[in-house]
């Protein structure tokens, strides 16, 4: 079992290796810990990139432009996720260091 602590971390780490499912519940354990708002983000794209993953289409030319625009709107949930987890694991040490610090006074 992972530390309440660890969860945004490990979740983050299995979405960078491309384990959506794994990911998705770490987020899920995530949401219920710290709020669903928190993750909300996070969620959706592991579902988006299931979702993606599970498809092997074949494409014609008037499908491969469509999925162009839908990668490239994924490629910007990514990198504002990526920026999102960034400050969240920023967050959460400046909490849990204001905490130990509390506990020390």
């Amino acid at each position: 079992m992972v530390n309440n602590d660890l969860i945004i971390q490990k979740a983050n780490r299995l979405y960078r290796q491309n384990r959506f499912a794994e990911a998705l519940q770490y987020y899920q354990k995530a949401g219920k810990v710290y709020g669903s708002d928190f993750v909300a983000v996070n969620i959706s794209l592991c579902k988006i990139k299931i979702k993606t993953h599970k498809t092997t289409p074949c494409l014609d030319n008037g499908d491969l432009n469509q999925t162009h625009g839908q990668q490239k709107y994924i490629t910007a949930l990514e990198k504002q996720l990526e920026q999102t987890q960034s400050l969240a694991e920023a967050y959460y040490r400046e909490l849990e260091q204001r905490k130990r610090k509390g506990k020390a006074e």
